[in-house]
């Protein structure tokens, strides 16, 4: 009994984290919210990259509560073992596209005269050795929203209210 309960615990938390990694990979990737250090962002993609198919291994769990047949159970792990040996690749190289691939800010135009924390940035994408073009530089203001993640949006510095933002001198 107590070990059913333990598989079904196991089941469900491993079903609740593939969901939530899933679901966090897609708003990322929707939203423009960035984390304001790459080896957090670096740590984030990395742990998500190597849990889902643990996670998705875990699963299997479930066939420690349930009632079915020998051969139903036997076709349930075949099934499971090779949607997780599959994610495998996948995830990684999902990993390692967005590992070493990010923004970085040249150089900081202007800042917000009520909150300096508010800033207006030129920046360029950049992939590293990974990376043969010239940069494409674009202008974003950032926003933090905590310590490590902000809230980034492309701007317009043509239309820039002065009253509300002063120019950095670099």
């Amino acid at each position: 009994m107590v070990r059913k309960k333990i598989f079904r615990f196991v089941y469900n938390v491993s079903i609740v984290w593939s969901v939530f990694s899933i679901l966090t990979l897609l708003f990322s990737h929707f939203f423009p919210l960035e984390f304001e250090n790459s080896n957090y962002r670096f740590k984030y993609y990395f742990i998500i990259a190597s849990s889902v198919p643990i996670s998705i291994l875990l699963s299997l769990f479930r066939l420690g509560y349930i009632e079915e047949t020998r051969e139903r159970i036997v076709k349930r792990i075949i099934v499971t073992i090779v949607i997780s040996v599959s994610a495998v690749p996948v995830m990684f190289f999902f990993f390692l596209a967005t590992g070493f691939c990010g923004y970085l800010t040249d150089k900081i135009l202007f800042e917000n005269i009520q909150d300096a924390s508010i800033k207006i940035v030129e920046r360029h994408y950049d992939c590293g050795a990974f990376d043969g073009d010239y940069p494409e530089y674009e202008i974003y203001k950032t926003v933090p929203l905590t310590n490590q993640l902000s809230y980034v949006v492309k701007t317009d510095t043509n239309k820039l209210d002065f009253k509300v933002w002063s120019k950095v001198d670099n």
